[in-house]
């Protein structure tokens, strides 16, 4: 067993499957649109979001702006300009909709696996603080990871990928076996591996990636995340 084992998580798209509002959104403020690829639609508006996230973070440009970037240029990809009213209007009900968000099932049995065996836990996630904290608490996530071990970028001073956001988090755990879980390729395997972390890409939507970097692990869904946890338990 392995008995000194801590795992990170991040949040969005991790936690909890990111896309389920974001699908809700779309139909609410766009639903005259139906000849358009979601997948491809959701994928480039994180893409886009990552190109100027770190900009909204240092002021550089208003959060509004941000928000109306993203999807405006997610769209653009496929041929279709938008508003940026309508761009605001979709950010509102993608927010309204994050009020709604649960973990599933199999994400509730991964943490109680981990909590029942005294896995250590944490969280490391780029955003602002109160935006979220206010999805850590509607996700419930109290229930199995204290205050203490929640690591957000806001209030931490560190955007991942910079291995100081990492290397703060790691305090908490000095002399464990850390791993840590996320979805974005660049900001969570890329970022942990640099600051010694091992990793597991939780890769939902099948990207493939060209990178130096390579993640201990590579799992599609959360069932596969389990077992890979169960594995790394049982080492």
């Amino acid at each position: 067993m392995n008995n000194k084992l801590f795992i990170f998580f991040d949040v969005d798209d991790t936690l909890y499957n990111q896309r389920e509002p974001f699908i809700k959104a779309f139909e609410t403020v766009f639903s005259d649109i139906k000849d358009i690829d979601l997948e491809k639609f959701y994928r480039d508006r994180h893409r886009f979001s990552d190109e100027v996230f770190e900009k909204s973070c240092k002021g550089e440009i208003t959060m509004e702006e941000m928000y109306i970037y993203r999807i405006s240029k997610a769209f653009l990809e496929q041929g279709i300009i938008i508003e940026d009213s309508k761009a605001l209007d979709f950010q509102y009900e993608y927010s309204k909709n994050q009020g709604n968000i649960e973990i599933s099932h199999t994400m509730k049995n991964i943490l109680d696996f981990c909590n029942d065996n005294n896995i250590g836990m944490g969280i490391i996630t780029n955003g602002p603080f109160e935006h979220q904290m206010k999805k850590i608490k509607t996700l419930e996530i109290d229930k199995w990871i204290k205050q203490d071990n929640i690591f957000i970028s806001e209030k931490v001073g560190y955007l991942k990928p910079e291995k100081e956001i990492f290397e703060i988090a790691r305090k908490v755990c000095l002399d464990s076996d850390i791993y840590y879980v996320g979805d974005s390729f660049k900001n969570d395997i890329e970022g942990a591996n640099g600051a010694g972390f091992k990793t597991v890409w939780l890769n939902r939507r099948n990207y493939n990636i060209e990178s130096d970097v390579k993640p201990d692990y590579c799992v599609k869904n959360e069932s596969e995340l389990f077992q890979v946890i169960k594995n790394i338990y049982n080492l």
